[in-house]
């Protein structure tokens, strides 16, 4: 019916809107109205899907801040969201989603081996005093520090990774969820790293 009318007003020879009867012409709009509601609902599903994220980032009163005194370091996490048993060091804290136990964000931090010389070829080495590969400085977190952010893509889990180095410790957070909902993830995930702070450094 839709056709019908775009038919009547290109087509010189075709029926003009006065040559079609009630039934069709209330048919036509009702079909108009239908397809304009259709298209009304996708936009509102597509905002929704698209803002749906930013639902985790606001308001402020919907966060907390996990500070752990141990290595003086401290980020954000939804209010709701669960803590899971930390480790016996106290290094750091996970928290995993209500809803999804798969979506957590977690923070940790260690010393960095100090070098006292060249290990020679056959000599043991303590897994613990094993250097860290240098960071490749490629990210900037709201505190002003430089560091290294990193997609990790999988089959089954994908994480973004942040490390930083202040004072001889490095810094370590990630965000992880199920691969096929990491897209909807990635905003909250990169917010929650670029508000990451170490508390011995200086505010820029």
């Amino acid at each position: 019916m839709t056709a019908l009318l775009l038919h009547s007003f290109t087509s010189k020879r075709g029926p003009t809107l006065m040559h079609l009867s009630l039934v069709q012409l209330f048919g036509a709009i009702a079909s108009l109205k239908f397809y304009r509601f259709a298209l009304l609902s996708v936009g509102v599903v597509s905002t929704a899907l698209l803002l749906g994220c930013d639902r985790l980032l606001a308001p402020e009163s919907a966060w907390e801040t996990y500070r752990n005194s141990r290595y003086g370091f401290e980020f954000l996490y939804p209010k709701d969201w669960i803590a899971e048993p930390p480790p016996d060091n106290q290094d750091g804290q996970v928290f995993r989603a209500p809803d999804r136990p798969g979506v957590k964000v977690a923070g940790w931090a260690s010393q960095i081996p100090a070098t006292s010389g060249e290990v020679t070829e056959g000599e043991a080495t303590e897994p613990d005093k094993i250097l860290p590969d240098p960071i490749k400085e490629n990210f900037v977190t709201e505190q002003g520090l430089p560091g290294e952010l990193e997609v990790q893509i999988a089959a089954e889990t994908s994480s973004l990774n942040l490390t930083l180095e202040h004072e001889g410790v490095i810094y370590r957070w990630q965000g992880r969820s199920p691969s096929q909902q990491f897209e909807d993830y990635y905003k909250f995930f990169s917010y929650v790293a670029s508000h990451y702070r170490v508390l011995s450094a200086t505010e820029p």
